[in-house]
C-alpha cells in the first residue's frame, strides 16, 4: 500500500502530524520488566514490596532433592548427578516457572511436590491480602497452571488491589478458560485505566512482527524488537494499532481476539518475570528478560517442546518449548515495522511466526479472486472465494462476508455472500474508491475459510480500465458487473484444457470511438504461449499466442467479455495480459496472474 496512506493512518493514530517525534528513549519498556514492587496499587500495609515478594518466595522457590525441600542452589553442583537440575513430571513433581507442568522442565526452572500446598498458602494469602496486586495474580496465575479456574475467579472477585488489575485478573481468567471474547471487554477496561508503562508493554504488538527463532540459544531477541526499542510509548502504541487491525482473524465478528489473547500472555510473561525477579540464584543473563517475554507472547502457552542436543556433563537433552497447539495461525501480516506499508498474509504459521489458535478453527486458507470496477465516484469490488478440495467442503452452513476495512475500527462494507453456488460464494460490495485490507470469510461448522489482502483503488481520471474478471463460460455471456460477478471462478487455478470467460470495462470512451484489443498469454519467463483459442459460435479461432481485433465502442462505460479456449495451453503459471486503445488513446492495460494445473 501507498507510503502515504499509511503515514496518513498512523498520524491519525497518534493524533499528531509528526510519525516519529524527536526524543524518544528506551525507559518506557523496561519499565514493565522490573519486578513487581510498586507496580499494583496497593492500598494497605502489606504492600506490593519486597515484603511480599519474599512472602511467597518460599512457596514458588524451592525445590525437591533428596526426598526433601530446600531452597533452589546453582547449577554449580560438584559431584552431583543431572537430576538435580530439572523434574520429572511422570513422578509427580511439578514445574512452576512455564507450561504446560508436565514432562521435563527447562534448566531454568524449579521443581516442587505436588501444588496442594503451595495453592492453598497463595489462596489464604490473596484473601488475607486482597489488596495486594502481587499476591492476588500470583494465586490466579498458580491456580490457572493446574487448571482451577473457578477457583482462580474466585480470587480475581476478591481483588481489592487497583480496579484496572482486578479487571485483567477476571479477563485473564475467562481467557484461560476458553471464553477470548468475553474477556476482552475486561481487558480493555483494564487497559485503559493502567498506568502508561504496563498499557505499553501489554499492548506492543511490535514483538510479533516479523520471524524469530524461538530455539535460538543465543538469547537475541526478534529483529523488530530490536528496531522498536527505543520508541517512545506513542510510537509503539500507534504502530501497534495499525498492526492490531491488519491481527484481527475476523473483521465480520466484533472485537479483537488476537489482541486480547496478546493482552493475556503479557500477564502470563509478567508472572513468570515476577516469579524469576523473586528468585535467589544469580541474576538473569543480559538479555534474558526479553528473550523470554518475546517466546511467551509471540506463541503463548509452553505447550509442546523438543529435544534439540545433549547438554554436556549431564547427559540429558536440551528441552526448547516450541508452543504448537495454541499457535497454529499467523494474523499479523508479513511487513516490516520500520515503514508499515505493503502487509502480506501467509495463514499457517511456523515455528519462526508468532502464532495464535481461535476458538473458531480450523482455519483454511482459501483461494479468491477479486476484481474492481467503478460506478460514477465509487469502486465496486466484486469477489468469489471457494472450499472446494478444502478440509472444510460441504460445511458452508453460515453466512459468508466479505469486509472492506480502510482503517482501525471502520469497515465501510461488510456484505453477505451469494450462496446459490453452494461451495463458492460471490460477493459485491461497493465503496469509496480507497485502499482496503479485504478480508473474505468463510464461516463453517468445520471451520473458517479465510483470506486476506490489500486491495488498491483503480485510478479515478477517465479513460481507465478494470480488471480483468474470469467466469464460467457455461454461463450467458455477461454484459454487466453483476452478471459477471454471478458466474465468476472462485480461483484463478484453472484446469488444463478448460475453457475460460474473460469480462472487463473500459472508462471514458468517447462516442463513436472503435476500440482496438490486443488480449496475451505470457509465460513467467517471456514470450507468449504457442495458441491462444477464442470461442465463437461454438467454434475456436486460433492465434499464435496473441488474439487481436477491433469493435464500435460504446460512450462512457463499455462492457466486454470473450470466451477462452485454454486446450494445448501446459500446466504452470502465466499471466493473462489485455491491452484496450481507440485513436487518440495509449494502449490501456491490464494484467490478471493465473495459473493451469
Amino acid at each position: 500500500m501507498r507510503a502515504a496512506t499509511w503515514t496518513r493512518i498512523l498520524a491519525a493514530c497518534l493524533g499528531t502530524a509528526a510519525l516519529f517525534p524527536a526524543g524518544a528513549g528506551a525507559a518506557a519498556r523496561e519499565v514493565a520488566f522490573a519486578g513487581a514492587a510498586a507496580s499494583w496499587g496497593a492500598s494497605s500495609s502489606f504492600r506490593d514490596s519486597t515484603d511480599a515478594i519474599n512472602h511467597v518466595r518460599l512457596l514458588l522457590h524451592t525445590r525437591y532433592r533428596d526426598g526433601g525441600l530446600s531452597l533452589y542452589r546453582p547449577l554449580v553442583n560438584q559431584g552431583r548427578s543431572g537430576l538435580d537440575l530439572y523434574c520429572d513430571g511422570g513422578r509427580g513433581f511439578i514445574c512452576h516457572g512455564g507450561d504446560p507442568d508436565a514432562g521435563f522442565c527447562n534448566l531454568d526452572v524449579n521443581c516442587h511436590l505436588p501444588e496442594g500446598h503451595m495453592i492453598d498458602v497463595l489462596k489464604r494469602s490473596a484473601k488475607e491480602y486482597p489488596e495486594s496486586g502481587f499476591l492476588t495474580g500470583q494465586a490466579v496465575y498458580a491456580l490457572i497452571k493446574f487448571a482451577r479456574n473457578v477457583e482462580a475467579m474466585q480470587v480475581a472477585d476478591g481483588c481489592r488491589a487497583a480496579r484496572w488489575w482486578c479487571e485483567a485478573l477476571k479477563g485473564y481468567v475467562l481467557d484461560s478458560d476458553g471464553h477470548t471474547r468475553e474477556a476482552e471487554p475486561h481487558l480493555k477496561v483494564a487497559m485503559a485505566a493502567a498506568p502508561d508503562s504496563i498499557r505499553c508493554a501489554y499492548t506492543d504488538a511490535t514483538w510479533l512482527v516479523g520471524e524469530w527463532d524461538e530455539r535460538n540459544a543465543s538469547l537475541v531477541p526478534p529483529d523488530q524488537y530490536r528496531k522498536t526499542k527505543d520508541w517512545t510509548c506513542k510510537q509503539r502504541e500507534a504502530a501497534s494499532k495499525i498492526l492490531w487491525w491488519w491481527a484481527d482473524p475476523l473483521y465480520s465478528v466484533p472485537g479483537n481476539e488476537r489482541w486480547a489473547e496478546h493482552v493475556v500472555r503479557s500477564m502470563s510473561a509478567r508472572f513468570a518475570a515476577e516469579i524469576r525477579a523473586a528468585s535467589p540464584r544469580q541474576p538473569a543473563p543480559r538479555g534474558y528478560t526479553a528473550y523470554m517475554w518475546a517466546r511467551r507472547v509471540r506463541r503463548g502457552p509452553w505447550d509442546s517442546w523438543e529435544h534439540l542436543r545433549s547438554l554436556r556433563g549431564y547427559g540429558i537433552g536440551t528441552l526448547v518449548w516450541t508452543s504448537v497447539p495454541k499457535a497454529r495461525y499467523h494474523f499479523m501480516p508479513d511487513v516490516d515495522v520500520d515503514h508499515l506499508q505493503d502487509p502480506v498474509w501467509h495463514l499457517d504459521a511456523s515455528i519462526k511466526d508468532e502464532g495464535y489458535t481461535p476458538d473458531e478453527g480450523p482455519f483454511v486458507s482459501v483461494p479468491v479472486q477479486l476484481a474492481r470496477f467503478l460506478v460514477g465516484d465509487s469502486m465496486e469490488v466484486a469477489a468469489a472465494g471457494t472450499l472446494a478440495g478444502s478440509p472444510i467442503v460441504g460445511a458452508l452452513d453460515h453466512e459468508p462476508r466479505l469486509v472492506l476495512s480502510d482503517r482501525p475500527g471502520s469497515f465501510p462494507a461488510v456484505v453477505a455472500g451469494d450462496r446459490t453456488r453452494k461451495e463458492t460464494p460471490v460477493f459485491l460490495a461497493r465503496a469509496a474508491p480507497r485502499d482496503y485490507v479485504v478480508s473474505v470469510e468463510l464461516i463453517t461448522s468445520k471451520g473458517v475459510g479465510w483470506h486476506r489482502q490489500l486491495l488498491s483503488p483503480l485510478p479515478d481520471t477517465a479513460p481507465a480500465l478494470s480488471d480483468l474478471l474470469l467466469y464460467d463460460p457455461g454461463a450467458p455471456e455477461p454484459s454487466t458487473v453483476k452478471a459477471a460477478s454471478d458466474a465468476m471462478l472462485g480461483s484463478t487455478t484453472l484446469q488444463k484444457g478448460a475453457h475460460v470467460g474473460v469480462f472487463w470495462e473500459t472508462y471514458g470512451v468517447p462516442a463513436g470511438a472503435t476500440l482496438q484489443f490486443d488480449l496475451s498469454l505470457e509465460r513467467p519467463s517471456g514470450g507468449l504461449v504457442a495458441h491462444l483459442g477464442r470461442l465463437l459460435s461454438g467454434r475456436s479461432q486460433e492465434a499464435p499466442g496473441r488474439l487481436t481485433w477491433s469493435e464500435p465502442g460504446n460512450a462512457g462505460t463499455d462492457s466486454r467479455a470473450v470466451a477462452l479456449d485454454l486446450r494445448g495451453i501446459d500446466s504452470g503459471d502465466y499471466t493473462l495480459v489485455l491491452r484496450v486503445s481507440w485513436p487518440g488513446q495509449a494502449p490501456l492495460e491490464r494484467r490478471r496472474p493465473l495459473t493451469v494445473d
